[in-house]
């Protein structure tokens, strides 16, 4: 009997969609050619330190928001909620100001403590939140109780950035910061992600603000149980290597890189776009199609650091520190940017085995373009010089952190990673944090394409996060079991 459903790639949005399609009766295949699910997710154990790279925080997954809602139906049990400060979610230093800034949480809060913080700029304020509270619940994936059809979610964006939308309420560049300093959790620049967008995003991280005890890995746990008792044959270190299709053009199945071949009527594929087109033969897609995937633009890479504290460092329990070396968030994004010059992100989660320690990530921009002479080694075989020079990278960014951090003096960085790592672990073409980039000047695929048979799903498709991902899973697998029908049974967890 052939399967119904492969799902190529199993990160959150193939792990979800491998789920939802279980759950719905479909016999699923869920394959990745890394060695265990969710590769990017789990993160990494150095020196009895395990460190989170896919997931740090997280919004709206307080009890009964739309993540929790999202897990409960995927089945995911056992994911203890760690609050982050109430009173100061993320802190954002201002160094070129002199000054910082300490989120609290909730659209309330927020807009309270801005106000004191802005006095003047109160009016402008309540007319940001009001949008992003108002753009956040008129999406029917993050808002159930919106009885809308299901194209208003995937319609095309507004050509509204959110740097016009800030210069269309306030000439205070600071507070125009403030308020668009979290794109770096997206890795568009304010100048070309829509507002509607961000507003999606960070909508939930307005709402509330959670870690899972654990981490990264605690949630790979629990989709690995989950995946187990839905009966999805799970295939890793077997990655695909083409797409079959029959003679009308239709999807007859997936053929593994070690030559097996699974017979399905149906392909979700998650990885990144690019992949797509290595996977079917050259004339399936219209040849403006495969241009557009050629051609989609990649946010960010990153240099990043792994340490380890001996205790809690304020600025960073329970909470996030971004040091700005200016209030100009669209420079954060500038090509050539190093990552001595910042922005830093620097977030800490508890060490298993109550000892008390931190395991620390620290993020600064990087480019694959720094690492370009190494394009062609890969991990375990990389050159003395290429080690040379990340030691030098890191060292640079390390020194610059200090000198604007020196709290963090005491975190004992043992480890660090390059756009190149990136590339390798994260299997993005240009070593992006988040895939390709969703902005104005760009159209992203969508989750149907002209091959019968064969959807798309990721953050490509929606967006990058735990939320986007899951959101994206949820949105291509309604086109399969009907959207309303899956928001009903949504509504049922709720």
């Amino acid at each position: 009997m052939p399967n119904d459903s492969v799902v190529i790639g199993a990160g959150v949005s193939g792990m979800a969609s491998a789920l939802i399609l279980a759950r719905q009766g479909h016999n699923v295949v869920l394959v990745e050619r890394f060695r265990a699910v969710g590769p990017t997710l789990r993160g990494f154990a150095r020196q009895g330190v395990q460190f989170d790279t896919g997931l740090h925080y997280t919004g709206s997954f307080a009890p009964g928001e739309i993540l929790d809602i999202y897990c409960r139906f995927l089945g995911l049990q056992g994911l203890k909620r760690e609050p982050y400060a109430s009173d100061g979610f993320d802190r954002l230093r201002y160094t070129s100001e002199a000054t910082e800034f300490d989120l609290p949480v909730g659209y309330d809060a927020l807009q309270t403590y801005l106000g004191d913080r802005f006095p003047a700029e109160r009016v402008a304020i309540c007319t940001y939140f009001d949008a992003v509270r108002k753009e956040f619940n008129s999406s029917p994936f993050l808002n159930l109780a919106l009885d809308s059809p299901i194209d208003a979610f995937n319609a095309f964006p507004s050509s509204v950035t959110l740097s016009d939308f800030l210069r269309g309420i306030t000439d205070n560049a600071l507070l125009r910061s403030v308020l668009s300093v979290h794109s770096l959790l997206y890795g568009v620049s304010p100048n070309e992600t829509p507002f509607t967008n961000h507003a999606k995003i960070v909508g939930s991280y307005y709402q509330s603000v959670h870690g899972v005890e654990g981490g990264g890995l605690a949630v790979v746990r629990a989709f690995e149980r989950a995946l187990h008792d839905a009966g999805v044959t799970v295939l890793c270190s077997r990655g695909a290597a083409r797409i079959q299709l029959r003679s009308d053009g239709g999807v007859q199945g997936v053929e593994l890189e070690d030559g097996e071949r699974i017979r399905a009527d149906m392909v979700v594929c998650t990885t990144h776009p690019a992949v797509l087109l290595d996977l079917l033969p050259e004339n399936t897609l219209r040849p403006v199609f495969r241009q557009r995937i050629r051609n989609l633009v990649e946010t960010p890479s990153a240099y990043m650091m792994f340490g380890k504290a001996e205790g809690p460092v304020d600025s960073i329990e329970c909470r996030n520190l971004f040091v700005c070396p200016e209030t100009d968030v669209a420079g954060f994004f500038r090509p050539a940017r190093g990552p001595a010059e910042g922005p830093f992100y620097v977030a800490s989660s508890r060490c298993s085995g109550g000892t008390g320690a931190r395991a620390v990530v620290a993020m600064a921009p990087g480019s694959l373009m720094d690492v370009s002479s190494w394009l062609h080694t890969r991990p375990g075989k990389r050159t003395m010089e290429y080690k040379e020079h990340k030691a030098l990278r890191l060292d640079e960014m390390r020194a610059t952190l200090l000198r604007h951090a020196p709290e963090l003096a005491s975190v004992q960085f043992m480890d660090g990673a390059t756009p190149l790592t990136l590339r390798d672990y994260m299997h993005t073409p240009l070593g992006s944090l988040y895939g390709p980039r969703h902005s104005v000047t760009q159209f992203n695929p969508m989750p149907g394409t002209r091959v019968p048979g064969l959807l798309l799903a990721g953050q490509a498709v929606v967006a990058p996060g735990l939320l986007g991902a899951m959101v994206s899973a949820f949105l291509t697998c309604g086109f399969v079991v009907g959207h309303d029908n899956l928001r009903k049974e949504l509504r049922a967890c709720a």
